[in-house]
């Protein structure tokens, strides 16, 4: 099988198969992607909902969603997921960029 992908993504492969962490420690949080779950929070992705959610409720003005990078960053700063320490979040590592 031929896998196209960024070297990044297959670096995640690879650190997932050998069972190392990989740590992300900037991810741009909520610059280049959002995730909102089924309960309406906002996160930088699908697995820090718990840690860094906004409520979509929320978010009312363009300056609002434009704060959430700055938001997501501060949050991060002061307790960082432990999914972070471990990042799976696929858009992180470029999957989709070949």
């Amino acid at each position: 099988m031929r896998l196209c992908a960024d070297p990044r993504y297959l670096r995640r492969l690879q650190a997932s198969a050998m069972g190392e962490a990989l740590p992300v420690f900037d991810c741009r949080p909520g610059r280049e992607f959002l995730f909102i779950d089924e309960h309406g929070l906002v996160s930088p992705c699908s697995f820090t909902g718990d840690a860094y959610g906004v409520p979509l409720s929320s978010l009312r003005t363009i300056s609002d969603l434009d704060g959430l990078h700055d938001r997501f960053t501060i949050a991060q700063a002061a307790a960082r997921c432990d999914a972070c320490n471990d990042c799976p979040s696929t858009q992180t590592f470029a999957k989709f960029a070949a």
